[in-house]
């Protein structure tokens, strides 16, 4: 009886990457063929790409301590593989992200640290043949997918507005299209994001151009993308702004200082199993403290403090035996992230024994 009232009140390694979840440390290139010519080269610019995301450096091959860094990039693989698609082969990379900070440290490399990236809110529009139509957690899945991907390579965490009747109330299209600061952020409070990116998107001729601002402690950043596809429009999009966001925010890391993560923990069955996932969480060297957020549905969250850089901590939870990395559910997610106010930076479940790893 005790258990049951105290649930009512809180109520193998990572998978594998050809249908695994991707974040800033994942890559996926084009390559011809799944030759070691072809994998070496693609290995080497999605180091790149990861390397501009996190320093800002848009051109880090260019610089000598970023350009012998790129040319040992296999050391930092951690897991790749390769799925055909409609366009070709498809080469899927890992990187160890707490490997590769600390070789950018060691050089004194200033970045952006993960954990130092705003919750965003998306209010993206889209003008087709004249209609303006607003990418919402309920209209166009296809280029909210794209949208979200693209978020979580260039690590930003983000979330889409519900369009409900309150939404609609509080900010029209027009405000949107308009790049109207007040009735934006008016209607974005609801949703409590730390940043807000407004994107407006139109055909121009034979490209797209995608025009976009980030509205974030207290200032604004605009930039201007134009490509010949609407998906890619959205991607690059994405990816620019978090370079030039990382540009803007980058510094060397201090060792002592703190970050916080918010972890999502699914599968939790009972009062027992929460306490040992918490107790788990709380053992976990350089996490300074545990605060849960939110019980619900045998999910919940956790606030971790963090001594030093994330990814360490979070490496050994993907090393440990008891949870178990594994896809955001999307279908579901940004509903419920606006409704709960809660938007985890990476989701686990408790394995079937959680046992101790």
């Amino acid at each position: 009886m005790r258990k049951r009232f105290w649930w009512a009140v809180f109520l193998c390694l990572v998978p594998v990457l050809a249908s695994g979840a991707t974040g800033l440390f994942d890559v996926r290139l084009d390559v011809d063929d799944q030759s070691a010519e072809q994998r070496e080269a693609a290995v080497r610019e999605g180091l790149r790409r990861i390397v501009a995301r996190l320093t800002g450096r848009e051109s880090p091959e260019d610089e000598q301590a970023l350009g012998a860094l790129l040319d040992n990039a296999d050391q930092y693989v951690q897991q790749y593989g390769y799925n055909d698609t409609d366009d070709g082969v498809e080469l899927r990379v890992r990187y160890d992200g707490p490997a590769l900070q600390d070789a950018l440290v060691q050089r004194e490399v200033a970045l952006w640290p993960v954990d130092g990236r705003p919750r965003t809110l998306a209010w993206v529009v889209v003008n087709r043949g004249g209609e303006r139509r607003i990418v919402s957690s309920e209209d166009s899945p296809e280029l909210r997918r794209v949208l979200w991907q693209s978020a979580a390579d260039a690590g930003l965490p983000l979330l889409f507005p519900l369009m409900d009747l309150q939404d609609q109330q509080a900010v029209s299209t027009s405000d949107l299209w308009g790049g109207f600061r007040e009735p934006v952020m008016e209607a974005s409070r609801r949703y409590d994001a730390e940043g807000v990116l407004l994107g407006r998107v139109d055909r121009r001729g034979d490209t797209w151009r995608s025009r976009w601002t980030l509205f974030w402690d207290g200032e604004s950043y605009d930039w201007t993308v134009e490509q010949g596809e609407l998906e890619a429009a959205l991607e690059v999009g994405v990816d620019t702004g978090a370079v030039r966001l990382a540009r803007r925010y980058a510094r060397v890391p201090d060792p002592d200082s703190v970050g916080r993560v918010t972890l999502r923990v699914r599968d939790v069955g009972g009062l027992d199993a929460y306490a040992r996932v918490e107790s788990h969480l709380r053992g976990v060297r350089d996490v300074e403290a545990v605060e849960v957020l939110r019980v619900a549905d045998r999910a919940v969250d956790f606030r971790l403090r963090i001594r030093g850089l994330s990814e360490q901590a979070l490496e050994r939870l993907r090393d440990s035996r008891m949870l178990t990395e594994t896809e955001r559910e999307r279908a579901d997610a940004a509903a419920e992230d606006a409704l709960s106010g809660v938007r985890p930076d990476y989701v686990f479940r408790l394995s079937a024994t959680g046992g101790e790893g």
